[in-house]
């Protein structure tokens, strides 16, 4: 069993492969990472590492507003961060 918690543990995901064992672990690391690949191209970056903020958004207000970070689908950050 794979547990990945969210960013300030928001979210929680398990996965539980068909299969058990190191072979059907490495599987699913190498399908993770291909998947994450594919959505770094996407945002034109090679590595999580060039990840910044202006790259991530929140999908609830509550999250903005603890985070700081900006609402998905608004282009300028909340009021209450540019005080």
């Amino acid at each position: 069993v794979l547990v990945l918690l969210g960013a300030g543990g928001l979210g929680l995901s398990i996965f539980q492969p068909d299969d058990d064992g190191p072979a059907a672990l490495a599987s699913m690391l190498h399908d993770l990472r291909a998947g994450m690949t594919l959505h770094l191209r996407d945002l034109g970056l090679h590595s999580v590492d060039a990840l910044g903020r202006s790259h991530l958004r929140a999908t609830e207000l509550s999250v903005a507003l603890m985070s700081g970070l900006r609402v998905a689908g608004f282009e300028r950050p909340l009021p209450d961060w540019t005080r």
